[in-house]
């Protein structure tokens, strides 16, 4: 299966994830559980699109992506209990739950460029080699 379709996948089971997270309480400790597959389909799937798209050499952008990554898990439990203790427990999941669908609107809109970046560069590494996917 195409990256890009996976993660397409992936974003509106994981918008559904945090709506259950947010609307059902008693299940919050399964539902984090089974969360963690998407992040993990999530984690691989960004990297190496990350390290495929990018046209520096892979440390750079492995660590250019990292750099990313790791900023919003710094911010993001910061923000979530501010948003928490002044909307109630709930509200982050559901900002968290927009927040991925307008991730996958985006990854619609930019799937052609993704597509055409991922070609170009694997057409440049590997001259004679044409990504069929």
């Amino acid at each position: 299966m195409d990256k890009l379709k996976l993660l397409q996948i992936n974003f509106i089971l994981f918008a559904i994830i945090f709506i259950i997270l947010g609307e059902f309480p008693p299940f919050r400790l399964q539902t984090i559980v089974v969360s963690g597959i998407f992040c993990g389909i999530s984690n691989a799937s960004f990297t190496s699109l990350a390290i495929e798209v990018f046209p520096f050499t892979r440390s750079v952008s492995s660590a250019a992506y990292n750099f990313l990554r790791w900023a919003g898990a710094a911010i993001a439990p910061i923000m979530v209990g501010f948003l928490a203790q002044i909307y109630g427990f709930s509200f982050p999941l559901y900002v968290t739950a927009k927040v991925v669908v307008i991730a996958f609107i985006a990854l619609i809109f930019y799937a052609p460029l993704l597509k055409r970046s991922i070609e170009t560069i694997i057409t440049e590494k590997t001259p004679g080699l044409i990504n069929q996917d």
